[in-house]
């Protein structure tokens, strides 16, 4: 009979109280995002990290079939909406995705790690345009319509320069560099707060 891909684990960047594998399919690759979508519907409990391990299935050296996470590169192939090259050169493998609990629906998140802050700085610029459209399609969000003629601005969120995208409902683009290596892109302003605990109590 054929075997079972063995799975290897992957740490998250900040703590999560919920861990949930979703795999690429070899047939329909890009269907993972509506796996991902859903799981966005799913309640938790307010404040409550979960955080989404995407997994393929790949060989070993010795032909073993195993599943591992997905590099960020293969995850941006993926989702046909990398950012531009003057970002995605300056951010190493370590991200995580996953959703925070609220009051409401879990809101989604993107966290990235960069070895070079000054070109990540200019490459997100660059890239808030998409970034509604890149949530549309990874998280299942509707923002691209809302946000289309609206600018991103300059507010300070925990003692954090942040740059946000708020719309007339509580979903927009919110994100921050909370240390010179880390980005988080979510949401939601109030969750950005709680995630930008978690990373600094990590």
């Amino acid at each position: 009979p054929e075997k079972t891909p063995s799975i290897i684990s992957t740490s998250s960047l900040i703590p999560a109280s919920i861990e949930k594998s979703i795999a690429v399919t070899t047939d329909r690759p890009y269907a993972v995002f509506l796996t991902l979508s859903s799981e966005g519907l799913q309640p938790i409990t307010q404040n409550t990290v979960k955080n989404i391990v995407i997994k393929e299935e790949g060989l070993t050296t010795n032909n073993e079939r195993v599943l591992t996470a997905i590099s960020l590169t293969r995850f941006f192939a993926l989702s046909k909406m990398p950012p531009s090259g003057i970002l995605t050169r300056s951010l190493d493998n370590p991200y995580m995705i996953g959703f925070i609990g609220t009051s409401g629906t879990p809101v989604p998140f993107l966290i990235l790690k960069t070895s070079e802050y000054e070109t990540s700085v200019i490459g997100m610029l660059e890239w808030e345009r998409d970034i509604p459209k890149f949530f549309d399609t990874v998280f299942g969000t509707s923002m691209e319509l809302s946000t289309k003629n609206l600018k991103f601005k300059d507010v300070v969120l925990s003692g954090h320069d942040s740059r946000v995208l708020e719309t007339n409902t509580e979903i927009g683009v919110t994100y921050a560099f909370v240390n010179p290596t880390t980005i988080i892109i979510t949401t939601n302003k109030n969750s950005l707060k709680e995630l930008f605990n978690a990373i600094q109590e990590n």
